[in-house]
């Protein structure tokens, strides 16, 4: 024979599973017979169904040979025939009763995937939330305030020797004051004291007090802000 011929020889014996996830349907093709196992629940009535026949031949060879026992041995075989007549109606109706099951499974299966969503969906949520929560806190604290510190740094810059020691210590007493008038972090953020349009006002009072040409009065109207306490710089 060939190769290309034994390509072609259909085998006589094979076991091909499904690509899902608990591995049924299984196919079981043994030289002109061939069985299709839905679910473990079918391949565990099927070995049933074996087994019970098996012992139906063995307790009517036992009875056969054990004369004085006929009617007990005859009541036992009476009994597995009723078993394995209730397992073969079984059998009968197994792929109503599997679709039952696999509509069971898909339900919790659903169910299951279901509550992955909703974590997922809290999880997205936080994550948003935290976000605005910093872009409020980046463009109405914290930009602003680097601004301000740019432009005091600058003027002191072009301060002159003799005033430069005064302004320093003006420009970091009037800074601390800020900083403190601000308040905790845990206020900017979205469930906290302050509310999204006050923080708008302080991000826009501090950035008019940068634009301040002169030192002087950029740290004059810094202080009648924060001696106001922090709600001053929302008006």
């Amino acid at each position: 024979m060939t190769q290309t011929e034994a390509r072609h020889t259909p085998r006589q014996f094979y076991i091909k599973s499904s690509e899902t996830k608990d591995s049924y349907p299984k196919e079981i093709r043994c030289f002109c017979g061939h069985l299709i196992i839905l679910s473990f629940e079918h391949a565990k009535l099927l070995i049933g169904i074996l087994t019970g026949l098996m012992l139906i031949v063995y307790d009517i060879y036992c009875m056969a040979r054990r004369d004085g026992q006929f009617f007990a041995m005859f009541v036992s075989v009476l009994d597995l025939v009723v078993a394995e007549m209730c397992l073969l109606v079984m059998l009968y109706r197994f792929e109503e009763l599997d679709i039952i099951q696999q509509l069971e499974r898909e339900v919790k299966e659903l169910a299951r995937q279901n509550e992955q969503v909703e974590k997922q969906r809290e999880k997205m949520t936080e994550f948003w939330s935290n976000a605005q929560q910093l872009t409020e806190l980046w463009l109405y604290r914290t930009v602003p305030r680097l601004d301000l510190y740019k432009e005091v740094h600058n003027q002191l810059e072009d301060s002159g020797s003799e005033d430069l020691l005064h302004h320093m210590a003006g420009a970091n007493q009037q800074l601390e004051d800020l900083e403190r008038q601000l308040g905790a972090i845990q206020d900017w953020k979205q469930d906290g004291q302050i509310s999204p349009e006050t923080k708008k006002g302080i991000g826009k009072a501090i950035n008019e007090i940068s634009k301040e040409s002169e030192l002087d009065k950029m740290l004059e109207k810094l202080e009648e802000a924060t001696s106001s306490k922090i709600k001053a710089l929302g008006n």
